[in-house]
């Protein structure tokens, strides 16, 4: 196999030294040493292991920030609009809590793009400050990058033009449709159906129990002045239901509750 210059090790052979120790550092050509990072990913049934390179570069290092920012102000999730190739999408950002599980132990956050005219062609993925954890295939096919000679070259680009767009801070104003991309993920990962999403009245957890940080999240874009009333005891969770007739407003719900 012919290595790129630089290189010292065909990729095929660091990704078997890498199955004993899956972080691991190897010597260039010109001396550098560069650290490379084995994931164990799992899609479609099928367990993959993918590798990484840390680049000192971090080209996606304001992840780290944003997921900061997200977890001092108690969110779960935030979206961004990134375009590629004439393609917006919306790019959801999920912290791992809850139902929310890593599969790779380097991975940072989780990543959701969604093309903008069509929410259910959805590519999830683990990212961290080097990139997204996916195999160069999986990421070719639902970005429509052609294979050429040069894909490892194609795919840091890719990288770049994503790192420029993501955000540090949770952005303060969000259009209607990362809105409701917004509430449709959280409604799945609180197992609930994503139509329910007019709020009909607030309850207190039996046993002790508190409400998930989904349904927090959910109520802070769908109802935000009726979260602000209860936002201190995670004792109370909102309760949706998918017929819009069933709504009531704020004042209803909150008589309601005191009876």
């Amino acid at each position: 196999m012919e290595m790129k210059r630089g290189q010292s090790r065909p990729l095929i052979k660091i990704r078997q030294l890498l199955i004993k120790n899956p972080l691991k550092s190897f010597q260039q050509k010109d001396g550098k040493e560069v650290m490379y990072i084995r994931h164990k990913i799992v899609r479609k049934g099928t367990t993959r292991n993918i590798v990484q390179r840390k680049d000192n570069d971090m080209r996606l290092e304001n992840l780290k920030q944003l997921k900061n920012d997200m977890q001092s102000k108690g969110w779960t999730i935030c979206s961004f609009l990134f375009h590629y190739k004439r393609i917006e999408y919306i790019v959801l950002v999920k912290r791992f809590v809850g139902t929310e599980k890593r599969v790779s132990q380097y991975a940072l956050v989780k990543l959701h793009f969604m093309k903008k005219d069509n929410l259910l062609d959805d590519f999830p993925v683990e990212a961290n400050i080097n990139g997204l954890i996916a195999d160069p295939r999986t990421l070719r096919e639902y970005f429509g990058i052609e294979y050429t000679e040069n894909l490892g070259d194609i795919l840091q680009q890719f990288t770049e033009i994503l790192g420029r767009v993501i955000p540090t801070n949770m952005p303060n104003n969000i259009s209607e449709i990362e809105k409701n991309a917004m509430v449709h993920s959280l409604s799945r990962s609180d197992s609930e159906d994503p139509n329910k999403i007019y709020c009909n009245k607030v309850r207190r957890n039996p046993d002790g129990r508190q409400r998930s940080e989904f349904n927090s999240d959910k109520t802070k874009l769908l109802r935000p002045s009726l979260f602000r009333n209860f936002c201190n005891d995670k004792s109370i969770s909102f309760c949706y239901y998918a017929d819009k007739s069933m709504e009531n407003d704020d004042a209803t719900i909150m008589h309601n509750f005191s009876k």
